[in-house]
């Protein structure tokens, strides 16, 4: 949304990219947002690393935005269940440990696709990124 804590820009919605100043969603450089703001001099852009950053404001990168992610439910309590007849024993489920062949499919086009840049209908133009995405697995559970 308009403003919002971002590390990244693809964490802004359609239409905004993550400002490598103030690291909050914006439509343009014109945009003013309220403080706090990271304050990243030299710029901090999409493809750097955000321990290579300089940014004044001491809350980034660690506490700058919300938790995206919850941890995980709470263990439900144990019932006493009956003991069914024997059955043959189910395919194993796919590991939540692992990302699925799908999820590393798309992330993998994803990357292919910022390589090979992209012109809109309309004629703006976005240089191919050679910087490949890294694949944070925190994102992913």
């Amino acid at each position: 949304g308009k403003c919002a804590p971002c590390l990244r820009s693809e964490q802004c919605g359609s239409g905004r990219y993550c400002c490598p100043y103030m690291k909050k969603c914006v439509a343009s450089g014109a945009e003013g947002c309220y403080l706090p703001i990271a304050e990243c001099s030299p710029v901090c852009p999409d493809w750097k690393d955000l321990a290579d950053c300089a940014c004044s404001n001491a809350d980034f990168p660690a506490k700058w935005q919300s938790p995206t992610c919850q941890g995980p439910a709470p263990a439900p309590t144990p019932q006493p269940t009956p003991q069914p007849a024997p059955q043959p024993e189910p395919a194993p489920a796919p590991s939540s440990e692992q990302v699925s062949p799908q999820a590393w499919a798309h992330f993998e086009l994803i990357n292919d696709l910022r390589a090979a840049g992209f012109t809109c209908p309309k004629g703006k133009k976005f240089e191919p990124n050679p910087q490949r995405m890294k694949f944070d697995c925190k994102l992913w559970k």
